[in-house]
């Protein structure tokens, strides 16, 4: 919709300078007496220096007839239009130009072309292109390309490409209709295919991931194809890359989940999301003791099939404790675990794991307010390092099962891709 409406008045800028250069051209008409030359072209007539009010309306010259206007520098007090620009432009509201044109242009709303711009564009309100752009775009609002855009585009507001693009940098939205390689906005961004390149924004959308999606919300691609998405929320249909995140559901995959325990007594539940190498799993966790109410926490992890019932995994995890419900304190209680497992499937989509942890733990109290079972003092270190946190270090084991296809075996015990 949005576009629909800057594409309708981008036509009814040039219909506008039309008309105005239509009226002009009937008055030198009656002038000099109509002469029908048919479909005769004339070429150009360049002017090194005009300054226009009204498109064919210039205070030092009188513009042919039948004759196409090239301009190599253009003031335009009101609104500007020419046939070509080839070199500079400078209007306090529009140019306007109907063939290929370049180099600088600079406007307080709005430089329309037809057709191709190569060069520079500053515009208060909106740069519109109906062809293609190789240059840089600079305006408050919108920049508006019908072909590819091959250099880059800065928006305060929106970016839109027909084509493909280089690099969009805008306030709110990115929009590209093929390829690109850089996207960064405040809200979302959107390509059909991301080559090898990145889009950094709350949102990210593509139909082909081959590069970096980094979004503070959702990264959403139909096909990553060796790409790498990092957000809270990652989702795809087929996925061929790392998944960095607390959910990313691939549907050709599908979810798993994980009960598991550990040597302090917690009992975890997890969902498990990712492809066939790489998972996230958001989990939560009950420890019977009097301190701590439940836990929280997210992992990152890395699978590997071995045989074709054994495999190996190894995962690094952040965990958080809840100890009142009613009251969210600010002590802080957090352990960090890096984790070595042996899997072992003892059914189809049922498999066994277990191995031995490393844990990493620091606190805002200390080991009297806030202690843990026998089994760990026993290897434990503690240090409270000269600073506010306690810091305690300690070798521990995990164990539990796993349900779902997350991991999808291979013939021959191959990688997938």
């Amino acid at each position: 919709m949005l576009r629909t409406i800057l594409v309708l008045l981008f036509s009814f800028t040039i219909c506008f300078s039309d008309l105005i250069s239509s009226e002009s051209d009937s008055l030198q008409k009656e002038q000099v007496g109509h002469v029908d030359y048919g479909n005769v072209d004339l070429g150009y007539v360049d002017y090194n220096f005009d300054i226009t009010v009204l498109p064919k309306v210039s205070l030092l010259h009188t513009y042919p007839i039948l004759r196409k206007i090239n301009h190599n520098f253009s003031l335009n007090l009101l609104i500007g239009s020419a046939d070509k620009l080839s070199g500079i432009e400078i209007g306090t509201l529009v140019n306007s130009n109907r063939k290929s044109s370049g180099w600088l242009q600079f406007a307080g709303l709005m430089n329309a072309t037809e057709e191709n711009f190569t060069g520079i564009q500053f515009s208060g309100l909106m740069n519109v292109t109906g062809g293609n752009y190789d240059g840089m775009q600079y305006s408050g609002l919108f920049n508006i390309t019908g072909g590819s855009t091959y250099s880059f585009s800065i928006a305060g507001l929106t970016n839109i490409s027909g084509g493909g693009s280089g690099l969009q940098i805008s306030g709110l939205t990115n929009l590209t209709h093929s390829e690109t390689y850089i996207q960064i906005s405040g809200l979302v961004n959107k390509a059909d295919e991301l080559r090898s390149g990145l889009q950094i924004s709350l949102f990210n959308i593509s139909d082909v991931n081959k590069g970096i999606q980094l979004a503070g919300i959702l990264n959403y691609t139909r096909i990553v194809e060796n790409g790498l998405q990092i957000a809270p929320i990652n989702l795809s249909e087929d996925f061929k890359g790392i998944p960095i995140g607390i959910f990313s559901y691939v549907k050709q995959v599908g979810l798993g989940f994980d009960f598991w325990a550990d040597e302090l007594g917690l009992i975890n539940i997890g969902i498990r999301s990712g492809n066939r190498e790489f998972y996230n799993t958001a989990f939560v966790g009950l420890l019977p003791d009097k301190n701590i109410k439940s836990t929280y926490g997210a992992m990152f992890g890395y699978h590997r099939d071995i045989t074709e019932s054994f495999s190996f995994n190894t995962d690094l995890s952040a965990q958080g404790f809840i100890r009142n419900y009613s009251k969210w304190d600010n002590k802080l209680n957090v352990i960090s675990r890096l984790r070595f497992l042996a899997e072992y499937d003892i059914m189809k989509d049922i498999s066994v794991f277990a191995g031995p942890t490393f844990n990493f733990y620091i606190s805002s109290e200390s080991p009297g307010e806030f202690d843990f079972p026998l089994i760990v003092h026993k290897n434990e270190h503690i240090c409270d390092c000269g600073s506010t946190l306690w810091q305690r270090y300690w070798i521990g084991m995990q164990f539990g099962l796993k349900f779902g296809k997350t991991q999808n075996k291979t013939t021959k015990f191959q990688r997938l891709y």
